[in-house]
């Protein structure tokens, strides 16, 4: 995670605004940050998980109960009158002495809780990419919308130019028709430019919630491009660091812990239960002969050990025992795939960005070769050895180059 937001930080130093309302690449994410969903969905889940912790705590603790009780009864009417008032107060206490499973139940709970704070970590990830994949295609919008509009004003030059010809006789209608068609064909471009910008815009609103109207641009020619470390090593810090593998090595130990929390199903529990109670009794007794009052306090401890060993219960400890251990099968074979995938994953993105890196000075290069093809054509068209349809090829190929050439610099 602290390696990601460095990049973020290295990104946003190459990354320059036109103006003050222009937001960058990291001011973006601290708000999407702020109002992402999805985010806050995970992070109310981890706070969740941690407080089952303490309530799986709760059942090793002392378990106190306080009771209280009174009565009164009366037997007026009666040749001897009874006035009885029995009041009772108890405090009871249970406290768990030995009980693996509810041990094994709190390691189980501790573990998902750690899953939970590893899901909000890859939140925390995926909201980092998915903002500056799309911070990136809204700059790729806005740069194929502008190599779009100057190839629209070259085309439009060169109709110009064309009809120009064309009214002095030095070219046929068909130049000029090919250079119409053209013409219009770049503004059905333009037109898909503009709606492909309003959809990427539209994406990065989805997930900040905020409707940027000024992103900062990214200056290329600040961007060092620098080969990524040794493969060997990348693999070694992704086993050991990836998130995707830390969950699924936290899985398989709670799936562990299930095996053996099912197992404790046969092993005894040792429970003690205390108690303390006072009573008070009072008689009022009212009779021809005399009248008597009585007021009597008691009161009595009481402590207790069981022991409570389950010897057979129809065989569903046993069943309970290979369903835990399959499971623990699963989560292995589970690990085994993640790794499998984190190591294709490693591969795939070290091959790409090597690529990305090799095929940019290439791009640069192939800018330079179609400008100098263009100028060339240009230059038989005026003398009529070139048609206005290799013209227009040429411009095109022009204006391809320019676009693709951005491309690898937004991958990387």
């Amino acid at each position: 995670m602290n390696k990601i937001i460095k990049l973020f930080i290295l990104i946003s130093s190459i990354i320059i605004g036109y103006n003050c309302n222009a937001e960058d690449l990291l001011q973006v994410y601290k708000i999407t940050k702020d109002n992402n969903p999805t985010l806050k969905k995970t992070e109310s889940e981890r706070y969740q998980a941690y407080k089952k912790i303490d309530e799986e705590r709760s059942s090793l603790l002392p378990q106190l109960k306080l009771k209280a009780n009174s009565n009164y009864k009366n037997n007026d009417g009666t040749d001897d009158n009874k006035n009885i008032k029995n009041t009772e107060l108890s405090l009871q206490m249970t406290q768990s002495i030995i009980d693996i499973s509810k041990w094994k139940s709190l390691s189980i709970q501790e573990k998902h809780a750690a899953i939970s704070d590893i899901n909000y970590q890859i939140s925390q990830q995926d909201l980092l990419l998915e903002t500056a994949i799309s911070y990136f295609n809204i700059l790729k919008s806005i740069d194929a919308l502008t190599y779009i509009k100057a190839h629209k004003l070259a085309v439009y030059h060169q109709l110009d130019q064309t009809t120009q010809r064309f009214n002095v006789g030095l070219t046929t209608i068909t130049d000029v028709q090919n250079a119409r068609a053209n013409y219009d064909s770049i503004i059905a471009q333009e037109v898909l430019g503009y709606n492909e910008l309003k959809n990427s815009v539209e994406v990065l609103r989805k997930i900040s919630g905020v409707r940027y109207t000024q992103l900062a641009k990214l200056n290329i020619n600040k961007l060092q491009l620098t080969k990524p470390d040794n493969i060997t090593f990348l693999l070694e810090n992704a086993r050991i660091k990836n998130l995707s593998l830390l969950k699924a090595r936290l899985s398989q130990e709670i799936s562990n812990d299930k095996i053996s929390l099912a197992k404790s199903g046969h092993l005894p529990i040792v429970t003690l239960d205390a108690s303390t109670a006072i009573n008070n009794t009072r008689l009022d007794k009212n009779s021809i002969e005399s009248q008597h009052k009585i007021n009597n306090h008691s009161g009595k401890n009481n402590a207790a050990l069981s022991l409570n060993l389950p010897i057979y219960q129809g065989n569903t400890v046993n069943s309970q025992v290979k369903q835990a251990q399959y499971g623990f099968e699963a989560a292995t074979e589970q690990l085994e795939s993640d790794n499998r995938n984190v190591i294709q994953q490693v591969n795939s993105s070290y091959n790409n960005l090597l690529s990305s890196i090799s095929s940019i000075n290439a791009y640069k290069q192939l800018i330079i070769s179609t400008q100098s093809s263009l100028d060339a054509t240009e230059a038989g068209y005026q003398v009529g050895t070139r048609t206005i349809v290799d013209v227009l090829s040429a411009t095109a190929a022009l204006y391809q180059s320019k676009k693709i050439y951005r491309m690898p610099n937004m991958i990387i």
